[in-house]
């Protein structure tokens, strides 16, 4: 049976709203996270998905996806990327990064300070087409 809790929650306006939940369907804040911090976590996965399946999806199985940077949408995005089939390409400044990047999955890696020219790279991986063209 549902119970009320104090929980810090917002409807998809950003405003807060009253909330009941089932016990059972709630994760638990890990301790070294504060709730505003917690709250944010859901946002970069549903942005990515919004980009990728929302109004006019563009994601399918053999795209080839660009992701620039290791921020929490990137890697959300490689992750939704690799699940539905797809070669990815992710960029960093950071060797360390780039390396858990590689561990998540990742296809191609590329430093752009290594490489500034990383366009070029981009297409140099994948044979001169590129990546996130729609055609």
């Amino acid at each position: 049976m549902p119970r009320d809790l104090d929980l810090p929650a917002f409807n998809h306006t950003g405003s807060p709203d009253p909330l009941i939940v089932v016990v059972d369907d709630l994760v638990a804040t890990p301790s070294y996270l504060s709730h505003e911090e917690a709250c944010t976590l859901p946002i970069t996965a549903l942005t990515t998905y919004n980009c990728f399946y929302g109004y006019d999806p563009i994601l399918k199985a053999g795209d080839t996806v660009p992701l620039l940077g290791t921020g929490g949408c990137s890697i959300a995005g490689l992750q939704m990327a690799l699940a539905a089939g797809c070669t990815t390409i992710i960029t960093s400044s950071s060797v360390a990064k780039l390396q858990r990047a590689k561990d998540l999955g990742a296809h191609h890696i590329i430093n752009y300070r290594e490489t500034p020219d990383w366009g070029q790279e981009v297409k140099r991986v994948t044979n001169g087409r590129g990546s996130g063209d729609r055609r």
